[in-house]
């Protein structure tokens, strides 16, 4: 089954493939025009899946909330996400030449540009939650929230661990604990943040639970895609293991491997249902990212 994701979230007549590219084009009409802003949006406009957005925009639709409340934070999280590829694909990390099917942002611009888009892109995410419509409360909440996910005891955590694992061996646990970190973060976020937004803040502990095991789930699937697929289909040059780094793979074969993620879908279904309400949008989100190809 081939899935077009820009296309899942139609939700009150909302469409998130046109509307939620043009709430990224007004949050980057404030920067003052340089190459560097033409970087930021170079990455930011290269085809992505917006997962995370349309995460936060499912659950709060699922709550009954006005959509519209999640635009600044929506944004933010895709700018965080953004950097984190552009220093992701850096020399200095994983030196890949291509993302999403486009040239990296240093192959594209250079080196510097690309270290300053990814800057730009971090404090401007934090920036755009202060002009959110939200209570100052919640604001606050969700810097909060988004500086845990993303900084040194979380996304950026999973990156070092990641990084310091190309030269050493590690154990299963440790690279599961690497994808809580360095993807679950960010997926908490998502939902935990659409929490805040619905002042549904009683949910908090459950959605993170479900975010944590929705991002390991999805490296693992990251990993058997790598293994299985092209850069046609996937859009990026080098996988982890041409990388040398550990996978999913090195301690299961692709049966076990699509097993296990089966097993982690379970676990998220059931968290789902101890929840005391029926979350049909992020519900049938989760499936189709469980049912992705690329």
């Amino acid at each position: 089954m081939k899935i077009k994701y820009q296309n899942l979230l139609m939700i009150r007549n909302w469409n998130m493939n046109s509307n939620f590219e043009h709430i990224l084009e007004k949050a980057l009409e404030e920067i003052k025009d340089s190459r560097v802003k033409d970087a930021m949006s170079y990455s930011l406009f290269a085809k992505g899946k917006r997962l995370r957005p349309q995460m936060v925009y499912a659950l709060v639709n699922d709550y009954q909330c006005d959509i519209h409340l999640a635009n600044h934070f929506a944004a933010s999280l895709e700018m965080i996400h953004t950097y984190s590829l552009i220093h992701d694909d850096l020399p200095a990390m994983d030196d890949d030449d291509f993302r999403r099917g486009m040239k990296t942002c240093h192959n594209e611009f250079n080196e510097a540009i690309a270290i300053l888009a990814g800057d730009g892109l971090l404090t401007y995410a934090f920036q755009h939650i202060t002009n959110d419509v939200l209570s100052d409360q919640q604001k606050v909440a969700l810097i909060q929230l988004l500086a845990d996910c993303s900084g040194a005891n979380g996304m950026i955590y999973g990156q070092i661990k990641d990084f310091e694992a190309e030269s050493t061996k590690i154990c299963e646990d440790d690279l599961l604990d690497i994808h809580l970190h360095k993807t679950g973060k960010l997926f908490a976020a998502a939902l935990m943040g659409a929490c805040i937004i619905s002042k549904h803040e009683e949910d908090l502990q459950k959605w993170q639970e479900i975010g944590y095991k929705l991002g390991i789930a999805f490296q693992i699937k990251d990993d058997i895609l790598d293994a299985t697929s092209n850069f046609e289909t996937l859009g990026k040059s080098l996988s982890d293991a041409d990388n040398g780094k550990t996978t999913i793979l090195s301690f299961y074969d692709l049966v076990q491997a699509e097993q296990l993620y089966e097993r982690y879908f379970d676990n998220i279904y059931h968290l789902l249902s101890t929840l005391n309400k029926e979350f049909t949008t992020i519900k049938n989100m989760i499936t189709l990212l469980k049912l992705r190809n690329k």
